[in-house]
């Protein structure tokens, strides 16, 4: 069991209870089992509810993966590296695949690529927009990549939906065009 004892508004004591045939030690917070007026108690539970949170929010942060800081965090990274996997096994799988199979993977790439591409772009962000503009541009450019990455999803989507498909219109590009007779 986790002791609290590492922060000065919350020293541990260890208590002593038996759960059916093992004997544990639990430890509880001294707010919790000391007499105090309501007001202690209740500033004392919102300081430790509030540093949990900001303890939380720290962790997710610099594990987690934030949509608009899509390149900060081992989330976002490890998220990019099995896209650009995946995209590279199913995209020509997808021009193997006859014309009437390839739904689901229009579909899947319909995901894929703009997530790849949203990764992708705030690593440019990131890595060269300090080169160029002040710190303060940083949020507008952040939000200009994730206004591109919603509407090539859209975009994608209207095309696998109500019109040939991804596949079809990518395979479209190696056709001869048809010639029109006069």
């Amino acid at each position: 069991l986790r002791r609290f004892s590492s922060n000065p508004h919350f020293p541990a004591k260890k208590t002593p209870f038996t759960c059916l045939t093992k004997s544990a030690t639990l430890v509880v917070p001294r707010s919790l089992y000391t007499p105090r007026r309501n007001e202690e108690t209740m500033n004392a539970l919102t300081r430790r509810s509030s540093v949990l949170a900001k303890s939380a929010l720290r962790r997710f942060s610099s594990n987690g993966m934030d949509f608009m800081k899509a390149d900060h965090g081992k989330i976002g990274t490890n998220m990019y590296h099995v896209i650009n996997n995946v995209t590279l096994f199913v995209t020509p799988l997808a021009f193997i695949l006859p014309q009437g199979y390839t739904m689901p993977i229009d579909l899947a790439l319909n995901v894929l690529f703009p997530i790849h591409g949203h990764i992708g772009l705030n690593y440019v962000v990131t890595d060269y927009l300090p080169k160029i503009f002040p710190a303060s541009f940083f949020p507008a450019a952040r939000i200009a990549v994730a206004g591109l990455t919603g509407i090539t999803f859209l975009g994608l989507l209207k095309l696998n939906l109500m019109g040939p498909g991804l596949t079809a219109t990518l395979k479209s590009l190696w056709k001869k065009p048809k010639e029109e007779s006069e």
